[in-house]
């Protein structure tokens, strides 16, 4: 999402109303990939009407307390108007019922005339309060045994157990098929592997997310013209799947192929990112530059990543001004080289979609055949391994074994383990992720930009501000930093990796930076404060119109310009309410902002 600005928007924006604000037309469509009713059935309706039923007894019972705590302090207030306060006989009852009440405690033997309504009230209540909470605790037994059966149900069912061997095959192993076999205690272990179970599902049903099959996405369009909304679903929730390595999975096995000696003059040795050759001038993060060799200044000039070295071995031997004459010459310069940590040579994989691809192709180029079938198998072994996993989509026994099969075959080739980061919850844990589109084409028309704009246009502008904000102070920052460095250099040109990496530790990760993040949040919380004005302590839903807005709005954040470049796109988490797609026709619709992503587009 952009500022417009302009009259006419480009073909692929249409202008938001409200503002100078567009949007683009294809918009990212998410949704949950279970259905509501299968969570649904951990619902305790019962439990919760008998909960709110205490709670308003409690409630009750506390405006009681106090009612009787007021009778005691008059009827004490009437005796020392009477002259009565030193009759132990009357006042002793009166304060030890105080001392009982400010307890939570029922007062007890106490016959002043004046208190007696409000204790009884109060003992009614307390004995209606004894029996709601023992209905509660029955009724609560009783639903937490239906949905404990319930979760054992659901741990058996085939869908959800596939998507949970995506995420965590060894959570199939350790909590689903012990609660599917149905363990008569409830157990502190089985109660865990019950809220594991359920916090699960909580996600592929309530959750619009992308994330496999239960998550599948899509993308809808927003048109000028034509109905509110156009919903044509396919037979089936998933269009298409696709099983793609994890990057760290090929980076594993690259590093272990490539500890072969014979596959180096396959490699391109590429020149550090910190370094930078000028000419025969070599200059390096945190140090002062040096002249190099011709040798190395002209090994260097070509050390572009994409030629392997074999190829600049013979263009280095071939060229008579370099003073190199064989092509281990060139291999050994190139190995010191890297021991003095200026080039990199190794077997290394672009983070692409389809790194096994990648490293495909620069396997293509090894000339002797009993090399290039050596490093080939092992890859070709590990993409049988992911085909077959692929090939288990939709049934939970092959998929586990395909996935026992992926993990054996890639420790076994590697030596490596077979998770990434165990034990915490961080993506790309495993080594295959499934991407799937979901079965689904949706068409929104003008009226879902018209009903959003207004409202969106000021919690944009009001991103835009925190964004701005967060610019300013970091421009301050990384100025005074580059100034120091500049004193500390005696130049007015500053090294930029230098610059980079003390930014990196001095500014972005400063051990004070949380500090200056809360405190602009919490000055965007005081602006929208003032704009929204006093709002009752117990509210759980306030409306305002735009209009309403407005002035206390601008007031409060003004229209400034991006604070960068990227900073033009932010990205609004955006929700719809509706029953039905005729409702949302008929305009009974609500959008609903989950968050929104400053600086970015998706």
């Amino acid at each position: 999402m952009a500022p417009g600005g302009v009259v006419a928007s480009p073909e692929h924006l249409v202008a938001l109303p409200g503002g100078t604000w567009a949007v683009w037309r294809t918009l990212v469509l998410r949704g949950a990939g279970f259905p509501a009713r299968l969570v649904l059935r951990l619902a305790a309706p019962a439990t919760s009407e008998a909960a709110d039923r205490v709670l308003r007894l409690e409630e009750a019972l506390g405006a009681l307390r106090a009612a009787a705590l007021q009778a005691v302090h008059d009827a004490l207030d009437v005796l020392r108007r009477d002259g009565l306060w030193a009759e132990a006989g009357l006042r002793r009852p009166l304060m030890k019922a105080m001392q009982a009440l400010t307890g939570g405690k029922l007062p007890r033997d106490v016959e002043a005339p004046s208190c007696a309504p409000a204790f009884a009230a109060l003992r009614a209540t307390r004995a209606r309060l004894e029996a709601a909470r023992a209905e509660l605790a029955k009724i609560h037994q009783a639903e937490v045994a239906r949905v404990s059966g319930e979760i054992a149900d659901i741990a058996q069912e085939d869908l959800f157990r596939e998507a949970v061997l995506w995420q965590n095959r060894h959570a199939v192993e350790t909590a689903l098929d012990e609660l599917a076999a149905r363990p008569t205690a409830r157990t502190s272990r089985r109660r865990q592997h019950e809220e594991l179970a359920a916090s699960y599902l909580q996600r592929y049903c309530t959750k619009n997310d992308t994330i496999g099959f239960f998550g599948p996405v899509s993308f809808s369009d927003l048109v000028d013209e034509g109905d509110p909304v156009s919903v044509r679903c396919g037979e089936n929730l998933v269009q298409q799947r696709t099983v793609y390595f994890e990057s760290w999975c090929i980076d594993a096995l690259a590093e272990t192929l490539g500890r072969n000696p014979a596959l180096r003059p396959w490699l391109a040795p590429r020149l550090k990112s910190s370094f930078y050759l000028d000419g025969q001038t070599l200059h390096r993060p945190f140090g002062k530059p040096v002249v190099l060799p011709e040798a190395q200044a002209c090994l260097i000039a070509r050390c572009d990543g994409r030629r392997i070295a074999r190829d600049l071995a013979r263009d280095l031997v071939a060229d008579r001004a370099v003073p190199l004459a064989t092509d281990e010459e060139v291999y050994r310069l190139i190995e010191d080289l890297c021991k003095s940590r200026v080039l990199i040579w190794a077997l290394q994989v672009p983070h692409t979609l389809h790194p096994d691809r990648r490293m495909a192709e620069i396997f293509a180029g090894i000339e002797p055949e009993p090399l290039r079938v050596a490093v080939m198998a092992a890859l070709e072994e590990l993409q049988r391994a992911r085909d077959r996993v692929a090939l288990a989509a939709g049934d939970p026994p092959a998929l586990d074994a395909a996935l026992r099969g992926l993990e054996s075959t890639f420790t076994r080739l590697t030596g490596a383990a077979a998770r990434h980061r165990p034990g915490q919850t961080y993506a790309a844990r495993g080594l295959v992720y499934e991407d799937c589109r979901r079965n689904i084409e949706v068409v929104f028309g003008p009226e879902l930009t018209q009903r959003m704009g207004p409202p969106l246009t000021l919690m944009l502008r009001s991103a835009r501000w925190l964004a701005g904000e967060l610019a300013r102070r970091l421009d301050a920052e990384l100025r005074a930093l580059h100034a120091q460095l500049r004193r500390h250099a005696g130049t007015d040109a500053v090294d930029g990796y230098a610059f980079f990496t003390t930014a990196l530790s001095g500014v972005f990760f400063h051990k004070e930076r949380k500090g200056t993040l809360a405190a602009i949040e919490r000055e965007l919380q005081a602006r929208w404060a003032r704009v929204l004005g006093p709002l009752p302590a117990d509210a759980r839903r306030a409306r305002f119109s735009v209009r309403e807005l407005e002035d206390r709005f601008d007031a409060a954040f003004g229209d400034s310009g991006p604070a960068w470049t990227v900073a033009h796109y932010f990205s609004p988490d955006v929700m719809i309410a509706a029953e039905s797609e005729a409702a949302f026709r008929r305009g009974d619709f609500e959008v609903v902002l989950g968050e929104v992503h400053t600086g970015n587009t998706l």
